[in-house]
């Protein structure tokens, strides 16, 4: 249950920072923003840690990436909950509460968002106790659902990516349309 836990805690942080960020970044900034972006967020990714190792290099990449990625996860927990209007398996009423009650909760200050939005959609519980050789031992759980997580959820977790990933791709070209037709 802990694998599947972390692979849709992966699959809604991932949906920000890989794909919902990207997108506004080019959106709005064109092509340099996208590389500026995807160079912040790589940055972060191999450096970021709280580490001896990287402490100095690596807390900077961090906020920075904190920083770039703060509207980004904000607007997609946005998009994932106009998503679960359409994915039949999702349940949008319930997880507005989630997201109110567990979003701020997050070790990191944007991961929560998208986090909260899939669990509570999902009406499951993700995370739990993870150890960390540079942070010590957290025990961090969002959402309030009690089952298992099994293989069907983690194809309606899919699902609820999949029509989010749609909502942007429409948000993308409706940017594009009056980027167009402004200039």
């Amino acid at each position: 249950n802990q694998c599947a836990s972390t692979a849709i805690e992966s699959l809604a942080e991932n949906l920000s920072d890989g794909v919902i960020a990207p997108v506004l970044f080019y959106s709005f900034f064109g092509l340099t923003g996208l590389f500026a972006y995807k160079a912040i967020n790589t940055l972060d990714s191999m450096v970021g840690y709280k580490s001896d190792k990287y402490k100095k290099f690596g807390f900077v990449s961090a906020k920075l990436d904190d920083v770039a990625n703060y509207i980004p996860a904000r607007i997609s927990m946005v998009i994932i909950v106009i998503a679960s209007f359409f994915h039949s398996k999702s349940s949008t009423m319930g997880m507005l509460g989630i997201i109110r009650k567990y979003a701020n909760t997050h070790i990191s200050p944007n991961a929560g968002y998208p986090e909260s939005a899939f669990a509570g959609a999902l009406k499951i519980r993700i995370g739990g106790v993870r150890t960390y050789k540079s942070i010590g031992r957290l025990n961090h759980w969002i959402g309030d659902g009690n089952k298992n997580i099994s293989p069907e959820i983690i194809y309606n977790a899919l699902g609820l990516f999949n029509w989010t990933i749609f909502i942007a791709f429409l948000f993308l070209i409706s940017t594009g349309l009056y980027l167009i037709t402004y200039f």
